[in-house]
C-alpha cells in the first residue's frame, strides 16, 4: 500500500498506554538510542506534541536537524495558538515546522470563531510547511478531510476500530488529503497477547482474544497481525508506531521488513 512509517513519541518521556499500569519507563539514554536507531531505519517522521512531556525538547536535542518532525497544537485564540507553535519551534529547532496539527479537531471545532481566526493565522505565520488535524471517529475524519485547511489527516485505526478509516478513505482521496493512521497497536492491547488488561480495559479481553485466535491461525504473534493488517490498509498514506525501547523499535521493524 506504500505507508510510509512515522514513530510516535507519546511515550517517549511519559509512561502511555499499558505501560502506565506497569510504571515502565525508558531512561533518557534508551530514548536516545531509539531515536537514534530510528533516524538510522525507514522513520520519515516523528509525531509529538505539546502535550507529550518533553518529548518535543528530546527530539530537538539528540535529532537537531536531521529528520522531519510532525507536532501539533491546542490554543483557545490567535495568541495561544502562535506561542505554541513558536515554543514548538524552540524546542524541536525546526523553522518552519514540518508538520503543525491541530490536536483533536472536530466539526464543531472548525465552525467556532476562535478556531479559525487561530488557524488563519498559523497558516499565514510561516511557522509550518504543511498543515493538518488529528481527529477521533468517523464524522470528524470526514470533515476534516472536506474542509480544505489540512494537508494531513489523523485518524486512529486499529483491528479492533476500523470505522473511521473506512469512513473517510474516499473523501480523502477526492479531496487530495493524505491519511495518516495511528493507535494501531491499540496503546498496547494488541501488543502483547499475555499482557493483562486494567478493569477500565477489560471490556476488550474477548475480542482481543479473538484476534490473538485468527493471528494464530495465520502463524503470527498478535503484534505482528496487527500491524501487517494497518500496513495493508490502501489509502493510508502513514502508519504511526509508538515505541518505549530500541528493542521494542527494532522488533516492529522486524515485522515491518
Amino acid at each position: 500500500s506504500g505507508c510510509r512509517l512515522v514513530l510516535g513519541t507519546a511515550g517517549l518521556t511519559d509512561p502511555y498506554g499499558l505501560l502506565r499500569a506497569r510504571s515502565a519507563m525508558p531512561s533518557p539514554d534508551a530514548s536516545e538510542r531509539l531515536l537514534r536507531a530510528a533516524t538510522s531505519a525507514d522513520i520519515v517522521a516523528f509525531d509529538a506534541a505539546p502535550g507529550y512531556g518533553r518529548a518535543e525538547r528530546v527530539l530537538g536535542d539528540v535529532l537537531g536537524g536531521s529528520a522531519p518532525i510532525w507536532t501539533k497544537v491546542v490554543a483557545d485564540n490567535v495568541e495561544s495558538a502562535l506561542a505554541s507553535a513558536r515554543s514548538s519551534v524552540v524546542f524541536t529547532r525546526r523553522e518552519p515546522l514540518d508538520l503543525l496539527q491541530w490536536h483533536n479537531w472536530d466539526a464543531a471545532t472548525g465552525e467556532t470563531t476562535a478556531f479559525k481566526e487561530a488557524w488563519r493565522a498559523l497558516a499565514n505565520s510561516g511557522l509550518a510547511r504543511r498543515f493538518g488535524a488529528t481527529t477521533y471517529g468517523s464524522e470528524a475524519a470526514v470533515a476534516a478531510a472536506r474542509s480544505g485547511l489540512f494537508d494531513c489527516v489523523q485518524v486512529e485505526w486499529n483491528l479492533l476500530n476500523q470505522s473511521a478509516l473506512r469512513g473517510v478513505l474516499n473523501v480523502a482521496a477526492s479531496e487530495g488529503v493524505e491519511i495518516a493512521v495511528r493507535i494501531v497497536l491499540l496503546q498496547g492491547v494488541l501488543a502483547d497477547a499475555d499482557l493483562p488488561l486494567p478493569s477500565s480495559l477489560i471490556r476488550l479481553s474477548a475480542a482481543r482474544n479473538r484476534v490473538v485466535e485468527v493471528a494464530r491461525r495465520h502463524g503470527m504473534l498478535l503484534r505482528e497481525f496487527a500491524l501487517r493488517a494497518a500496513l495493508s490498509q490502501e489509502g493510508v498514506g502513514y502508519v504511526v508506531l509508538g515505541a518505549q525501547t530500541q528493542a521494542e523499535f527494532e522488533d516492529l521493524l522486524s515485522i515491518v521488513a
